[in-house]
């Protein structure tokens, strides 16, 4: 199983707008603890940097015109 440390977990949750508590089981919010999971592990398996970048530029993009990814982050 790979780990995150909390400064890379804090990167990512902050990089999603949303707080690191909605990667967890206990969060209480709408949302997905276990799709944040694949997120995590999907983002672990990419090692270019520009891949990265271009995953965290379509993921801005996606969530900023969600809806439901609004009532998550306030």
């Amino acid at each position: 199983m790979h780990t995150k440390s909390p400064s890379q977990l804090h990167e990512i949750a902050q990089a999603l707008n949303l707080p690191v508590e909605a990667f967890f089981a206990t969060a209480r919010s709408a949302f997905d603890p276990a799709g944040g999971a694949e997120l995590i592990r999907c983002w672990q398996q990419i090692s270019d940097a520009d891949d990265r970048e271009q995953l965290l530029r379509l993921a801005r993009e996606l969530a900023g015109r969600s809806e439901n990814f609004r009532r998550i982050a306030e």
